[in-house]
């Protein structure tokens, strides 16, 4: 049977059966065949194969032998999920040399003859889960001419931390009209955790008035802060009322882009940590929504955190009337301990809302990990930018997603990454859209606000990177900044000389990464304009993004 499947019928390819591929088997559709491949399958794999109806291969995945075995000429999708990042990128590499300089088209029409191309042909779906980013690009570097993969890879935090900030979000305004800002708690420093940091850092710009602050407990404040600093020499290390903190640069500061960061000691014993957040940790004096995150290493001393502190916060919540959340990391393949969890710390805290969720909101499935929903609106946004605005809002929505496809898979997997971010904070913007639009203001002033908003975001997202300004910035010099000859020239050469502008993204070094206000002083009145609008038609294209709606519509 695993013979004839290989050889004969289309089917799907899971490489490494950790909990990662596992929670694959188990979710995955039984309409086409599934086969795994693990080097070392114990008797709890084989018997979820059985019941999951997928056929088991014993061997290493990187062996051209065992993927022939596989039958790769058949296969549809493939998904590269073990343990660490160097066997995948073997994996990858070898059905790539199959797929392409091997000879073997994938997704033959029915009935061809093997090895021969038909008009049904298509890219092998090619899911590879990647924990460094930096390997990403490194892997399609490497990756020989033509080999015929359609590669979507993932970081599964990264992915999860955006999904639960677009359910969850910081910015609950709605409900807190008189809120002051979002604060933020976050305990542990998990990989889930730096990758929740992150995307706080990345998706927390709002409208102007309501900042948002950071408080991270962990065994080592000061250490943590040092990792960070490291991290991201945007910031430096501070101290504050003799706690360690971490200081962005002071125009970035001053303008929102980036927060400052609060490190606290995570207590030991369970009394001191009480005692910490009933002194008004999550609070503070300011009224601010907040949200507390726990995501330690361990799933059931993070179970145990919460159910210390839910009753504290509980509490909190109801005598001084704050909005205040408690969330969850519990990344375990039993998903069923982790709805059991969420269901009992909001029946014994009815009045706190508790989320609980694991890799992929608990949707580890095929759908999830390629990509196809969750990138929809990063590959519109990129159309948009290859398009232009106008030409993206004339056309009918199923031609226009069907060219962002295309356009998509010719760009570089660090584009692909800066649109998935941008996309992930146009959630947020269509939030602040609303709250702007709901006070008064015009359509016209809410755009002009939400394009700064926008350039804030990316602004952060550029300094997160290790991006640094091409020239000085104005708003750090003052009043009587003047561009230098030498800034003149670079500032000319960054728009009329493309060889120059690629050396210096490559540098890492961007003409834009200015304060929005700043493009008045320091470029022409036409190209200040031009960049403005970068950020204006992101937002006069909101509808269509999130909904596929035009303007008009």
């Amino acid at each position: 049977r695993r013979w004839f499947t290989a050889h004969f019928l289309p089917h799907d390819l899971i490489c490494g059966l950790g909990w990662r591929g596992r929670a694959l088997v188990e979710n995955g559709s039984r309409r086409r065949p599934t086969l795994v491949i693990e080097q070392q399958p114990d008797e709890a794999a084989r018997d979820l194969c059985r019941r999951a109806g997928a056929m088991l291969i014993e061997g290493d995945a990187g062996d051209p032998a065992i993927l022939r075995q596989a039958g790769i000429a058949r296969l549809r999708h493939a998904f590269v999920c073990s343990q660490d990042d160097e066997t995948n990128m073997r994996i990858v590499h070898e059905l790539a040399k199959l797929g392409g300089g091997g000879g073997i088209f994938f997704g033959r029409g029915k009935g061809a003859p093997l090895g021969r191309k038909t008009s049904d042909d298509q890219a092998l779906v090619c899911g590879v889960s990647l924990k460094d980013r930096a390997t990403a690009q490194i892997l399609k570097d490497v990756l020989p001419e033509n080999h015929g993969l359609d590669l979507r890879i993932f970081n599964a935090e990264t992915v999860t931390a955006r999904m639960l900030l677009e359910r969850h979000p910081l910015d609950r305004f709605a409900a807190s009209p008189d809120a002051a800002g979002a604060r933020v708690v976050l305990i542990g420093e998990s990989l889930m955790a730096w990758e929740l940091f992150e995307q706080f850092l990345q998706l927390g710009h709002f409208e102007k008035g309501r900042p948002l602050s950071i408080a991270w407990l962990s065994p080592d404040p000061q250490a943590a802060r040092d990792r960070l600093v490291a991290r991201h020499p945007v910031y430096s290390a501070a101290e504050r009322e003799g706690q360690p903190c971490a200081f962005p640069e002071w125009v970035w500061l001053e303008k929102q882009v980036l927060p400052v960061v609060l490190f606290l000691k995570h207590p030991s014993s369970e009394r001191a940590l009480v005692d910490l957040f009933e002194g008004g940790l999550a609070l503070r004096a300011k009224k601010e929504v907040t949200s507390v995150f726990i995501a330690l290493e361990s799933a059931p001393e993070s179970a145990a955190l919460a159910a210390l502190l839910a009753p504290v916060l509980e509490r909190q919540r109801a005598a001084l009337k704050r909005d205040i959340t408690l969330t969850l990391y519990y990344n375990t393949p039993e998903d069923v301990y982790r709805d059991d969890i969420e269901q009992a710390l909001n029946r014994d805290h009815p009045t706190l809302p508790v989320v609980v969720f694991s890799d992929f909101m608990g949707d580890c499935s095929k759908k999830a990990v390629r990509g196809d929903e969750i990138d929809r609106v990063a590959r519109r946004l990129n159309g948009i930018y290859a398009f232009g605005l106008g030409k993206s809002l004339g056309m009918p929505i199923e031609d226009f997603d069907g060219k962002c496809v295309d356009a998509w898979s010719g760009i570089s997997e660090a584009d692909k990454e800066s649109s998935r971010q941008a996309a992930a904070h146009a959630h947020v913007k269509a939030r602040v859209r609303k709250r702007l639009i709901g006070k008064g203001q015009t359509a016209a002033a809410a755009e002009e606000a939400l394009a700064r908003i926008e350039h804030d975001r990316w602004c952060a997202y550029s300094l997160l990177k290790g991006f640094r300004p091409l020239t000085r910035i104005p708003s750090a010099v003052g009043a009587g900044f003047a561009a230098s000859e030498s800034e003149k020239t670079d500032i000319l050469r960054w728009f009329e000389d493309k060889t120059f502008k690629n050396s210096c993204r490559r540098a890492r070094i961007h003409a834009d990464l200015v304060p929005f206000d700043d493009f008045d002083t320091l470029f022409d009145a036409e190209q200040a304009a031009k960049e403005k609008k970068k950020d204006m038609d992101q937002i006069q294209a909101l509808n269509l993004l999130l909904n596929g709606l035009r303007a008009a519509d």
